[in-house]
């Protein structure tokens, strides 16, 4: 072969084989632009989804909260537009509700009863979420059944942390919960939890919240299946609150750091009695003060009303849609205006009388049993409030509502053998709650003595607000479920016998002044429990006017992506 031709064939294979690379660098750029193309949707479609199911988290949130607040079909169901900010943007996003039908087609709520006797009614709901962003959109769907559990069910339950820290031995029935965290101690002597459900949604520690002092006592819990007790220590607890004067957010340190061993231990030694937000153990929405204040839930729907001013009173009977002044049909002395010296408030308030007694005697007591009394003139700086008398005999299910600081004086749904009067189920439900012996005068008066208490019983669920420990060590001290109820008297040596439920829902408006003042108080001895009446009593009254605790379980998760590329 001649040396030109050589030269030909090489220069010919050379240009093929350059073709050959440039066009693998072709391909390869385009699968490269491919690929970022690729990974580009990947990622903006992994944000959608994120944003989407970011949609039905907020929507699910407030789907919780208009529930527990009361809120209608109309506000609950349809669509909401929502904004979320990431990375300094403001991101819109979509969801809608819609209600679904029960096995059958049914429509409504199922009812479910646990073997405790506890009720709870079941709805199913579908929750929407939509974005669309970048080359990506996306829908969530997601089928919950939401839980409504009336609170009178509960003996104790906090939308906030709890706090046991009683003197004198106590006992506690009725199942407990607290949004937050739970405290507990008992001087030196013993706090015995006869309950098979204690449950909170932070930690449990054993001692008080605003202290790093060692605690003192016995605190004991029921265990679940075996019964019997076992106690609970400072060394059991899952975390130390205080380190010195610093905040401890080691949790579980005396457990590996793990919170899985945690609950390993309080599982065998409480058989499930204890659970902790290391079980999984979650918020559950409950009524805001919202809807206590005039205009709210409890206002429209009363059967009776009763508005106070400084200077006028008006009593107000409801009949469908009819608001009705009876004012001038009620007995004299029926409904009246005072005042009073409230040492915790330091101040003489004016209050509203309210004679039970005297409204029962007028027939005018409400057929669905709710009534509705409020001064137009309370603050924080003027907390006037309510007083409720004359309540021992009650001739039906009745429920006391006020956005103002109440008084309940003397023994309260509490009738005697032989009376023809029977207990009734019965709900006070305040911005503050205060007790006044049956032996209480209006004789208190500023730097006087503290009058003397007599023996005095009330029996209904309380609903009310609090002034909650500060979370600072050595701060204020909200008093404590043993100080929930707020009393005036000396009642050293006395008892006050309390049959129901302690509930709190808000932290106080009006009654601000904190617990711990001298010249207030001293203490009852305590005979207070759950009552299970309230399960077995006028059950379908309270089931249709209580607050409920509202908690979510999701049933189906389902989404639906689509795209393009450009």
């Amino acid at each position: 072969m001649s040396q030109e031709r050589r030269r030909g064939t090489v220069l010919l294979v050379t240009l093929i084989l350059c073709v050959l690379v440039i066009g693998l660098v072709i391909a390869t750029l385009f699968t490269a632009r491919t690929t970022n193309q690729w990974f580009a949707y990947a990622l903006d479609q992994a944000e959608v989804l994120a944003l989407a199911e970011s949609a039905t988290e907020l929507r699910q949130k407030l789907l919780l909260d208009e529930i527990a607040d009361f809120a209608p079909d109309e506000v609950l169901l349809g669509e909401r537009t929502h904004t979320i900010n990431r990375n300094g943007e403001d991101i819109t996003v979509h969801s809608s509700v819609t209600r679904q039908s029960l096995a059958g087609g049914a429509e409504g709520e199922l009812r479910f009863t646990d073997d405790d006797g506890v009720t709870t009614f079941a709805s199913y709901y579908r929750i929407t979420g939509r974005v669309t962003g970048g080359d990506g959109n996306a829908q969530i769907m997601r089928t919950i059944q939401i839980a409504k559990s009336p609170l009178f069910q509960y003996g104790v339950f906090y939308n906030d942390d709890l706090e046991v820290l009683p003197g004198p031995s106590m006992t506690l029935a009725g199942r407990i919960h607290a949004n937050g965290s739970i405290y507990l101690s008992c001087g030196g002597n013993t706090l015995t939890l006869d309950t098979p459900h204690v449950r909170c949604t932070g930690e449990l520690f054993r001692g008080r919240k605003d202290s790093p002092d060692p605690p003192g006592g016995t605190v004991r819990f029921k265990r679940y299946e075996s019964g019997g007790y076992a106690d609970f220590t400072a060394a059991m607890a899952p975390g130390q609150r205080w380190s010195g004067n610093t905040c401890d957010p080691r949790y579980y340190a005396q457990y590996g750091g793990n919170a899985n061993n945690w609950v390993s231990y309080a599982d065998a030694r409480w058989e499930g009695t204890v659970q902790t937000q290391a079980h999984g153990v979650k918020e559950v929405a409950s009524p805001q003060l919202e809807t206590l204040e005039a205009g709210g839930h409890y206002h429209e729907q009363a059967g009776l009303i009763i508005r106070s001013t400084d200077s006028e009173i008006t009593v107000l009977r409801r009949n469908g849609d009819t608001l009705t002044d009876v004012t001038a049909l009620l007995p004299d002395g029926t409904v009246a205006q005072s005042t009073m010296y409230d040492a915790r408030e330091e101040k003489t308030l004016p209050v509203t009388n309210v004679d039970l007694a005297k409204i029962r005697a007028a027939g005018l007591m409400p057929a669905n049993g709710l009534v509705y009394a409020y001064r137009t003139d309370v603050s924080a700086e003027n907390p006037t409030g309510i007083r409720f008398k004359n309540g021992k005999e009650l001739s039906g299910p009745t429920f006391l509502a006020s956005p103002n600081p109440v008084y309940i004086q003397g023994d309260f749904n509490a009738p005697a053998a032989g009376s023809g009067f029977t207990k009734q189920a019965a709900v006070v439900m305040c911005d503050a709650l205060n007790l006044l012996s049956n032996s209480w005068n209006d004789t208190k008066k500023k730097g006087g003595a503290v009058p003397k208490a007599s023996a005095t019983t009330v029996n209904c669920a309380m609903i009310s607000g609090i002034v909650r420990t500060s979370d600072t060590p050595n701060g204020t001290y909200s008093g404590g479920l043993e100080n929930y109820p707020r009393f005036h008297e000396d009642w050293g040596g006395v008892t006050m016998t309390i049959r129901g439920a302690f509930i709190c829902l808000f932290q106080s408006k009006y009654g601000t002044a904190r617990w711990g003042k001298s010249g207030v108080y001293s203490a009852p001895t305590r005979n207070w429990g759950f009552d299970p009446d309230l399960l077995n009593s006028g059950t379908s009254f309270l089931e249709a006017i209580m607050p409920c605790a509202v908690s979510v379980r999701r049933l189906v998760w389902t989404d639906n992506c689509a795209s393009r590329l450009d």
